[in-house]
């Protein structure tokens, strides 16, 4: 039977978060119970999810794709939203299409470069030991900001364009 401190080193090898319950004071010897849950860190799950979407713009067309727009903001207004034709940029992409990603939609480009990044982490992170010392919050955050602001100024401008050729 292993001990409190036996279990713990076995759960720190496996993936396991320990977590012991605390003692009651009475003076009857009592054994530590330990919970073990499975600890996933949320770099793994971003991982993932960009793996999963790099994974679909290499499967998926942009022509497999429906033909129906399913943007609540075009369907009222009848006007783009700014992440219109992301989708169909991002296949294209990743059939290394550039005319046609560009033409659905030019801010593909820095977000496909970020998707790649973020599904390389895990390698890059063990490959280089210094690059997490590089990528700090406050630098994810004011790119995540950078890349908001270009989005919306593009959605304006797209917006700007297509109202103004109507008239």
């Amino acid at each position: 039977m292993l001990s409190a401190a036996g279990a713990r080193g076995n759960a720190k090898r496996v993936g396991y978060a320990v977590r012991e319950r605390p003692r009651s004071s009475t003076t009857a010897p009592q054994f530590a119970r330990i919970q073990l849950r499975p600890t996933v860190k949320p770099a793994t799950w971003i991982s993932l999810g960009a793996l999963v979407v790099l994974a679909l713009s290499v499967v998926l067309t942009p022509q497999t794709l429906p033909e129906v727009s399913t943007c609540v903001f075009y369907a009222w207004t009848g006007v783009p939203c700014a992440g219109c034709g992301m989708t169909r940029a991002f296949c294209s992409l990743g059939h290394a299409d550039w005319s046609a990603a560009w033409s659905y939609h030019p801010l593909s480009f820095p977000l496909y470069a970020a998707f790649v990044v973020a599904a390389l982490w895990p390698l890059l992170s063990r490959a280089v030991p210094g690059v997490g010392l590089l990528v700090r919050p406050s630098v994810l955050l004011l790119g995540g900001i950078g890349f908001a602001l270009a989005l919306a100024a593009f959605g304006f401008w797209r917006a700007w364009d297509l109202i103004a050729a109507r008239f």
